[in-house]
């Protein structure tokens, strides 16, 4: 089950694919979204939302890649300028909510008269009560809502250009043109009632009905900005730079997994020429957090997010797709190998097709026997290797594999090293260049007791006979 996300092409801008392959292995092996499997997720860390409508939003714009530069450039802009005014913007949840219920309420005006607000203006002094405070802290909250974001646009438009502040404050304009609106919010519109509330009900959600749900639909954007540029700050992560022409390229200076604490930081960098990353290191050395590290990077990178590294320089890719935590498949009565084998079958068919991706394997072939797995890892790193246009990430604990690719040009060795000390091994997590030959199968098996168990049971059964 793949996830294909279709984005829209502004006019003058690269002609690209306009859908950005990710699949449901990939989410699941980056823990991209919420799931019962997993107790956080990267979205969570987004996620400083203070709006439902700006939750939402939020959402769309983490589950939906962008596919071409203008997009992205255009996003990054926004969050970093917002990244800069953090102090100045806040956001509450109650007027939105009960401006929605405001909006969506029943008694919404068809028309207006003189003679029709006048009658109603006499039914409140009698009944309706409820129905009048609706109105009131409706248009109590929207005014207020209109009034704070006209000063917020001014104020941040002599600071910068951004272009959903700039488009928010055209829609806002055309609201300040109405003169009798502009008048309520001049005067003390808090003390709004009789026929002055009715025609202000009129026009708020008879006439400028669309330009209130655009605006509000703005705010939600802000609200969902805000969320990405205080993560930013608090997570300490930066904003991606994207290259225009030169769409094989990846480079990241001090990334790191978002849910490390205190993490190891690593460079790492893929080009047209070095396009394949051949990792080693035992179980535990930082392979796999690497992987995702940079996988995680990249998705946010697509989506115009910021990022957890120092510096970021990609191009952009028609697709990701990683195999870090493959599962066996029960259902369909297919072992972990031949699901492996599939796997790699379906990223060979994309790999045809949209050719720019980049594709992370962490130890490929895990679920055979070590004459297989090296056989056919070795296989398919040659086979990934003459594919110049997009950019792969392997690792493997099978270092006989790497000693007998290090004549292909476009391989890059890379290894994280194990030291070995009284205490048994320690791992520093740093990236080095080059092969590593270390193992710590045996050592873990002594120390953790189970061979002088496995023996000390066997000499009690011996003895009892």
């Amino acid at each position: 089950m793949f996830l294909y996300v279709k984005t829209k092409r502004p006019i003058n801008t690269l002609n690209m694919n306009d859908t950005f392959l990710i699949d449901n292995q990939t989410i699941d092996d980056l823990q991209l979204f919420e799931s019962p499997k997993y107790n956080r997720s990267v979205y969570a860390y987004f996620d400083y939302t203070t709006t439902l409508g700006g939750k939402t939003r939020l959402k769309e714009l983490f589950q939906t890649p962008l596919r071409n530069i203008y997009d992205l450039q255009t996003r990054v802009e926004d969050l970093r300028f917002l990244y800069e005014e953090i102090e100045n913007i806040s956001f509450q949840k109650e007027p939105t909510d009960f401006i929605e219920f405001y909006l969506a309420n029943s008694d919404s005006p068809k028309k207006y008269s003189f003679f029709r607000a006048l009658k109603k203006s006499i039914q409140y002094q009698y009944k309706k009560k409820q129905e009048q405070y609706n109105k009131q802290r409706g248009l109590i909250e929207i005014l207020d809502t209109i009034s704070f974001l006209n000063e917020l646009c001014q104020e941040l438009q002599k600071k910068g250009q951004v272009s959903f502040i700039k488009n928010l404050s055209i829609l806002i304009n055309t609201i300040y043109a109405d003169a009798f609106i502009r008048n309520c919010l001049e005067k003390n519109y808090r003390k709004l009632k009789g026929i002055r509330l009715e025609r202000c009900d009129y026009l708020i959600r008879k006439i400028y009905r669309q330009e209130i749900r655009d605006i509000l639909n703005y705010v939600y954007q802000l609200d969902a900005y805000y969320s990405v540029a205080l993560a930013a700050k608090k997570h300490s992560f930066s904003f991606p730079q994207y290259i225009q022409h030169d769409k094989s390229k990846l480079e990241l200076k001090a990334v790191f997994h978002p849910f490390l604490h205190n993490p190891i930081v690593n460079d790492f960098s893929l080009t047209a020429n070095n396009h394949l990353c051949f990792l080693t290191g035992v179980n535990m050395s930082g392979k796999s957090t690497l992987m995702k590290s940079i996988a995680i990077a990249t998705y946010l990178a697509h989506i115009g997010f910021p990022i957890p590294a120092k510096k970021m320089t990609t191009g952009l890719f028609n697709g990701l797709l990683t195999t870090i935590n493959l599962a066996d498949d029960l259902t369909q009565g297919r072992s972990h190998f031949y699901n492996e084998v599939l796997r790699v079958k379906f990223v060979a068919q994309e790999l045809s097709t949209r050719k720019n991706l980049l594709i992370i394997f962490d130890e490929l072939f895990r679920g055979t026997n070590v004459k297989d797995a090296y056989e056919c890892s070795l296989l398919i790193v040659e086979a990934f290797s003459k594919h110049p246009n997009s950019l792969f990430v392997i690792s493997s604990h099978l270092v006989e594999i790497a000693h007998n690719l290090k004549d292909i040009t476009p391989i890059q060795f890379k290894h994280f090293q194990t030291q070995f000390g009284t205490n048994g091994p320690t791992f520093n997590h740093i990236l080095l260049d080059g092969i590593t030959s270390d193992r710590i199968g045996t050592w873990l098996l002594k120390n953790e007791g189970i061979l002088e168990m496995l023996n000390d049971m066997t000499n009690n059964n011996d003895t009892g006979h």
